[in-house]
């Protein structure tokens, strides 16, 4: 008959160093040996089975606690190649969020050029909507132009939860922040026009989809079956730009990972920057011409998908051809 705890012990020699094995693991897996020959000694099978799932028991939390201490040991311990990494990675994205919000800006302040509203404080109330397209374009040309080079699987791993908590904070936005501040921009052009002696017929603009919150669209929807269909294409589209800059930074380091070239890498995140942005204009088509609002909604993002798994194949099949072909 085996000894118990052998296969629990050569599982946690895959995991552990010697030193932990030495000091927790072996004693644990010793005094699991022992009280089970002592139990099956007693003939008391019923308290040989109880050792032995205990003694499983104690040696999953051992592991546990050594993996989590490992765990934040690799969290608080960054080698100067990652640090430098990261350092330089958080600068590129700063400044590729400023560069392609004030681009935006400036594109959508251009229309209201001619009017007596003060232009910083309009593009205050513009900049909340922008962020999302935006931070989720910076990811994308960060990663791409950052290469892969240092990318190891920690670099990954912040990376992926960098991405996660930038579509946490975009959807805060998306969902408190951008209704207030769309109708803030509305009653500000409002009374620039009212103030010039323009006509202007009815009381200010009261909201509209786009200045709901998230829990005022599904009321709305509820209310006003007419307009549900636009109504849940919005709400959608929230969900969907708040999850763009992870979906973008998940293609970007499949990108990387596939394409040896840096040049080539950043010439497709820009191609797909602007795509991204024609796909959204053409799933607003689509939602009107009768496609699925969820689709629809989460059109530019499915495009991405498919890119994904292209480039993951992409890697797979050069993995394969050319197995030095990362090293």
């Amino acid at each position: 008959m085996t000894r118990p705890g052998l296969r629990l012990r050569a599982f946690a020699a895959r995991f552990c160093d010697a030193r932990t094995m030495e000091r927790l693991i072996d004693p644990t897996i010793a005094d699991l040996q022992r009280e089970h020959a002592e139990a099956r000694g007693r003939g008391t099978i019923w308290a040989a089975r109880w050792v032995r799932a205990r003694g499983c028991i104690s040696i999953a939390t051992l592991l546990a606690h050594a993996a989590a201490g490992n765990t934040l040991h690799a969290i608080g311990h960054w080698s100067p190649d990652e640090t430098s990494y990261l350092r330089r990675s958080s600068i590129v994205f700063l400044l590729a969020t400023i560069a392609t919000t004030m681009l935006l800006v400036y594109l959508q302040m251009d229309r209201y050029s001619d009017m007596r509203v003060d232009g910083a404080l309009l593009t205050i109330y513009i900049i909340p909507s922008i962020l999302p397209l935006t931070t989720a374009w910076a990811a994308l040309l960060t990663i791409a132009c950052s290469g892969r080079e240092r990318l190891t699987r920690k670099l990954t791993a912040a990376v992926l939860a960098a991405a996660f908590a930038c579509s946490i904070a975009m959807f805060a936005d998306l969902a408190w922040l951008v209704p207030d501040s769309n109708q803030a921009f509305r009653e500000a052009v409002f009374n620039a026009v009212a103030s010039r002696g323009e006509l202007v017929f009815g009381p200010p603009p009261v909201r509209g989809d786009r200045e709901m919150s998230m829990g005022e669209l599904r009321r709305q929807m509820v209310l006003q079956p007419e307009r549900a269909r636009h109504l849940a294409f919005t709400y959608h589209t929230r969900w969907s730009m708040s999850a763009a800059p992870l979906i973008l930074a998940g293609f970007a380091l499949l990108l990387v990972r596939s394409i040896k070239r840096r040049a080539a890498s950043v010439a497709i995140a820009c191609v797909l920057c602007v795509g991204y942005w024609v796909v959204q204009l053409f799933a607003q088509a689509a939602m009107k011409g009768g496609y699925p609002v969820v689709l629809s909604a989460w059109l530019p993002n499915l495009v991405v998908l498919d890119l994904c798994l292209l480039a993951a194949a992409l890697t797979t099949v050069r993995r394969r051809t050319r197995p030095d072909a990362f090293r």
